[in-house]
């Protein structure tokens, strides 16, 4: 009887520390998959290797119909814009009437994304080579993959921070506020506080505040 017992007790205790190390990898494996859903990569958008690539998404609530401006000038619209040109001035005319999709360019190289541009819909555009328009993709989707573009300081990021505030939904607000929180970035901490207070209306100033 006493051995029963202390096997027992053995048994106990060693399904206790299974238990523990069970919660333990199951607790490593939520928040892995947290990291996962709450944006930590953006392979859920697959994009050409090379070229330029473009596709659509739902706008942020009010944002304006972008498109580049001859010379500059907002007001005299261009007669297509030219995406593989130096001039990536944005700008809207001041009766057009807010969007609800956005346009989102990348040239691609080896895999490398070279350039960023977000436009109205029915902003003409032109470029070198042919564009492969994707349609309409997730939202969220995009606006993982613009997301991870941040991470570097190439002159894309820019761009692909201005296309991220156009972004409806949580996932790119919530982007631009982990940037906007975030200690030592910089001018990259400013841009994302501007998009914060211009692009995404009541919400984006309760963020700000």
């Amino acid at each position: 009887t006493a051995a029963r017992e202390r096997g027992t007790r053995s048994g106990a205790r060693e399904a206790k520390r299974n238990g523990s190390s069970g919660r333990l990898q199951f607790g490593w494996l939520r928040v892995g998959l947290l990291l996962v859903c709450g944006g930590a990569v953006a392979s859920d958008l697959v994009l050409p290797q090379d070229g330029w690539v473009s596709w659509r998404v739902d706008a942020v609530a009010g944002a304006q119909d972008w498109c580049c401006f001859s010379g500059g000038k907002a007001g005299t619209p261009a007669a297509a814009c030219d995406l593989d040109g130096r001039n990536s001035n944005y700008g809207s005319a001041a009766d057009a009437p807010p969007i609800t999709q956005l346009q989102v360019y990348a040239r691609m190289h080896d895999g490398v994304v070279e350039r960023v541009r977000a436009y109205g819909p029915s902003c003409p555009v032109k470029a070198n080579g042919t564009i492969t328009d994707l349609g309409v993709v997730g939202t969220d989707a995009s606006a993982r993959w613009l997301t991870a573009q941040l991470a570097g300081r190439g002159e894309h990021a820019s761009d692909a921070l201005a296309a991220l505030a156009m972004h409806a939904g949580n996932t790119a607000e919530d982007a631009l506020a982990r940037m906007a929180s975030t200690p030592g970035e910089g001018e990259r901490r400013k841009d994302a506080l501007f998009w914060l207070g211009h692009a995404r209306g009541e919400a984006g100033a309760r963020r700000i505040e």
